[in-house]
């Protein structure tokens, strides 16, 4: 009985035990996920503010940075102003087609604003200045050059011609068709084309034949300023003849070097007077007078006369190059992320002609920025 008692009193007591400990494990339990929810909360704080400094980090560089572009492309576009004759309206239009072409394309605003100024520099009016600059940056793209330089060949290939700024996509055409076919490139063109042009223009030689000439003799490693030095010195040969040349001209029966080449372009002429020379360097020579004229003779006559032939005629059927080129160089990260930085200097150009900020420009750029 006693036995009994004793076994009852121990399976109670070993219950109210086993009970309180399952108490005990359940508070522990519910302490532990209080304790991870606000482990967790405290993270994701630590996350949301994180994400905000971020945010506010990214912000305030692109403002820094909007603003100091916009800064440079404002000083470009003062000077743009000193030479144009624009009204302050005008010129509020201009600086935005200015960015227009830069947003466009996805290339430097202030390279765009440069070359307006050269554009303008060299005789194209204010009112058109905008497409012809498209054009140049659309040369540049393309050919891997600067917007001053492209501007700088094209106007030097339109005033050595006489030709207008509405001339100035066929022109850009041909050029970057020179670059395809010849061993050059838009900034060596740019550098060296005032050499002969005006010069080869004078003589009636076209800018077709030039570029075909310049593009058939650079092919053959001939360097792009020494074609330039090459064409002057045979056009002078041929329309200031030496005693040898004059014979020349009298046995073939013409009256001089510019009725041979306006017969037979200049390639052509200088075919005919290598022909005259009955296959002898000496007169040949004696003929030309120097070693430039003699190289450009043996460099597109002859064997080689039908390749400078063919040179000419893709260059004067031209068309869409331009264009197209810019159009493939345009499709990579960097242009994108350029277009995107120009859409943000549009902004701010926006925002400057409103409120006339000018450089106190990024107070307004910012609280643009946060309403987007």
């Amino acid at each position: 009985m006693i036995e009994d008692v004793a076994r009852l009193r121990l399976t109670v007591d070993s219950t109210g035990i086993t009970q309180a400990r399952t108490k005990l494990n359940s508070l522990g339990n519910a302490g532990s996920s209080v304790t991870k929810k606000i482990a967790a909360g405290a993270t994701a704080s630590r996350i949301a503010f994180g994400a905000l400094a971020v945010g506010v980090t990214a912000v305030g560089a692109t403002v820094v940075k909007t603003t100091r572009e916009w800064l440079k492309f404002n000083t470009a576009m003062k000077e743009v102003q000193t030479i144009a004759g624009a009204s302050a309206k005008e010129m509020d239009s201009l600086r935005l087609k200015a960015l227009g072409i830069a947003q466009a394309l996805g290339v430097d605003a202030t390279e765009a604003a440069e070359g307006f100024y050269q554009a303008i520099s060299a005789g194209v009016p204010t009112a058109e200045v905008d497409k012809f600059v498209k054009v140049a940056a659309q040369l540049a793209q393309g050919g891997l050059a600067d917007i001053g330089s492209a501007t700088d060949l094209l106007t030097t290939a339109l005033n050595s011609y006489g030709k207008s700024a509405d001339n100035a996509t066929q022109v850009s055409d041909q050029l970057f068709r020179t670059v395809k076919l010849g061993k050059t490139t838009i900034p060596l063109l740019a550098r060296s084309l005032a050499r002969a042009s005006a010069t080869a223009n004078t003589a009636g030689v076209s800018l077709e034949e030039l570029l075909g000439i310049t593009a058939a003799t650079t092919k053959q490693g001939v360097k792009t300023a020494e074609s330039f030095t090459q064409v002057k010195a045979a056009i002078v040969a041929l329309l200031n003849p030496s005693e040898t040349m004059a014979a020349i001209y009298e046995k073939l029966g013409v009256e001089g070097g510019r009725a041979l080449i306006e017969q037979e372009g200049l390639a052509g002429a200088l075919e005919k007077v290598r022909l005259a020379a009955g296959g002898s360097d000496e007169v040949l020579v004696k003929a030309l007078r120097s070693i430039e004229a003699y190289s450009l003779t043996a460099s597109i006559t002859g064997a080689k006369l039908e390749e400078t032939k063919k040179a000419i005629e893709a260059i004067g059927e031209a068309s869409g190059d331009t264009a197209e080129a810019s159009k493939i160089a345009g499709e990579t990260l960097g242009t994108s992320l350029k277009k995107l930085g120009n859409s943000f200097l549009i902004m701010a150009e926006n925002a400057n002609q409103a409120t006339g900020a000018n450089e106190g420009l990024s107070g307004v750029l910012l609280q643009t920025l946060l309403m987007c």
